[in-house]
């Protein structure tokens, strides 16, 4: 595939570990999930200070944060299922970070760690 990729769009590309500051989620307090499962259909809806996702796994939210946040984001929390996840905050940082910790029980802890990006060489 590589070598299709190269001849048709002229693209040459390698994966590369960049050691880079991240952010790992974790539960904060177990009992205090706020991740209530769901039976809705998928809908994903970003705007600035809110966030209404439902029938989502937490992959759809920690693919959001990273936007958000403008860092990659590591999810530890072995929370599994499909969720319904609404929620406001002032459009900082800190306060979406404070209403993750005090809504839903989960932290993000700062970290540096060595991530795969695709890093690409040449494109014509």
């Amino acid at each position: 595939m590589q070598e299709e990729t190269k001849r048709k769009i002229r693209l040459v590309a390698r994966r590369e570990l960049i050691e880079t500051n991240i952010l790992v989620l974790t539960v904060a307090f177990p009992l205090a999930a706020g991740f209530n499962p769901s039976r809705n259909q998928f809908s994903n809806q970003m705007e600035p200070g809110s966030f209404a996702i439902h029938g989502a796994t937490l992959y759809t939210l920690v693919a959001d944060l990273e936007d958000s946040l403008g860092t990659a984001i590591i999810d530890e929390t072995k929370v599994k299922g499909k969720f319904d996840v609404d929620f406001k905050w002032d459009s900082t940082r800190d306060g979406l970070m404070q209403v993750l910790r005090d809504d839903y029980g989960v932290q993000f802890t700062p970290a540096r760690k060595s991530i795969a990006y695709t890093v690409i060489d040449k494109a014509n």
